[in-house]
């Protein structure tokens, strides 16, 4: 029991540890987030809406394909208070197993100065791969929230906080309930030979300046969806005039097509864009995936890509006859003569003159082809019809027949 009696005044004395309270003057309306805007981002990215601000609230909304994708946003938040807020990076950790994302400042500090804005970053990188099992139609969607925290932390002293009455009210709490204890306490002890000490503790915590901390937080939020779309592995054939080279990069593009009388009529990025322009016949929107190629010329001789994640490793130029495929590669690293074999088999040896350098093989008024042992192929149907190439580096395209020839 005396034990207790003595450890007793060393627990009253803890009592006044000083207390944190929350600064009813905290006005977290003084942070306000002035704009975002894109800075750069890789090939692949695509923003689905553009980067936009509510609030406190920043909203992303991105199309990614490969590791490595990435995109930096330049952000600047405004301080109109007259306290210094610090960013916490640390709270900005919810990367996702697929995306990362990363905070820096304009000057590698973390501090907002009072009444001043202050430029940071941020950078969502596509980091490791999304497992094929993971993908729904080729779509995998990653959508997070991220909050980033601002706070100020502000020393006050009592006596001075007392004259404020938006903040007394905390202190004078904390104050009476010191007061109640000290109260009782020498109620208990004052005829004990305790009493002397409560009378010295008493003086020493009137001579100690008391304070509390003032905390002012803030929260940014970051709503990001970022889809990312499943590599393209396989085949593709076309018939357009626009240029494409092995080791390319070719990705499926999404859009709008409108439909009349079963044709494409004509192609839109939006749903929007499309039903703004009706034709004058009955008409529908689909909405569709595929490789953006431009103009269609034919389809009678045509080109084919292999590709492999999204990257063209062989080129062959093609032709249909009886229902069948007839392919020969062309370009860079190809093999003159088992492709020269492969043309002979299939226009018939009756049908071909080999050359020294070259080999041309045709159809009487109909589909021709000739290659050459650089690699460079060239196909046409007819005299005046559509024709498609391969360069020897492996540049293809195809052209559309002349009128009048």
């Amino acid at each position: 029991m005396k034990k207790i009696k003595l450890i007793l005044p060393i627990l009253i004395l803890a009592l006044f540890i000083p207390f944190m309270v929350n600064a009813e003057t905290c006005d977290i309306n003084k942070i306000t987030i002035n704009s975002i805007t894109l800075e750069e981002k890789s090939d692949n990215v695509k923003e689905l809406e553009e980067a936009r601000v509510n609030g406190k609230n920043i909203n992303l909304n991105l199309s990614m394909s490969e590791v490595g994708d990435n995109v930096k946003y330049k952000i600047t938040v405004k301080n109109d208070s007259n306290e210094g807020y610090e960013l916490d990076k640390n709270s900005f950790n919810l990367n996702s197993d697929y995306i990362d994302y990363v905070l820096e400042s304009e000057d590698d500090t973390n501090i907002i100065k009072a009444n001043s804005s202050k430029t940071i970053y941020l950078k969502v990188e596509y980091k490791n791969v999304v497992p094929e099992d993971k993908f729904e139609s080729g779509i995998f969607n990653d959508n997070k929230s991220l909050i980033v925290n601002l706070s100020t932390e502000e020393m006050i002293n009592v006596p001075d906080t007392l004259k404020n009455p938006n903040t007394g009210d905390s202190i004078l709490l904390v104050s009476f309930f010191i007061l109640l204890i000290l109260g009782i306490s020498f109620i208990i002890f004052r005829k004990t030979k305790y009493t002397k000490s409560m009378i010295l503790i008493v003086g020493i915590m009137i001579i100690i300046p008391m304070s509390v901390y003032a905390l002012c937080k803030v929260e940014i939020k970051f709503e990001s969806k970022v889809q990312i779309k499943e590599a393209f592995t396989g085949s593709v054939n076309r018939s357009t005039s626009m240029t494409i080279s092995n080791g390319q990069r070719l990705q499926k593009e999404n859009f709008w097509e409108m439909i009349a009388g079963g044709q494409t009529i004509n192609k839109y990025k939006t749903k929007e864009e499309c039903m703004s322009n009706p034709p004058s016949v009955s008409f529908e929107c689909v909405n569709k995936e595929d490789f953006d190629f431009g103009k269609t010329i034919s389809q009678e001789v045509y080109v084919k890509h292999d590709i492999e994640k999204n990257i063209v490793k062989k080129t062959y130029v093609c032709f249909s006859k009886d229902g069948a495929e007839y392919c020969v590669q062309g370009g860079e690293n190809f093999n003159y003569e088992q492709e020269k074999q492969t043309l002979i088999a299939e226009f018939g040896e009756s049908n071909c003159s080999v050359y020294d350098g070259h080999i041309y093989c045709g159809f009487p008024n109909s589909i021709s082809m000739k290659l050459f042992s650089n690699g460079e192929i060239f196909t046409k149907k007819s005299t005046c019809g559509p024709s498609c190439r391969i360069t020897s580096d492996g540049v293809s395209s195809c052209e559309e027949g002349k009128m009048f020839c």
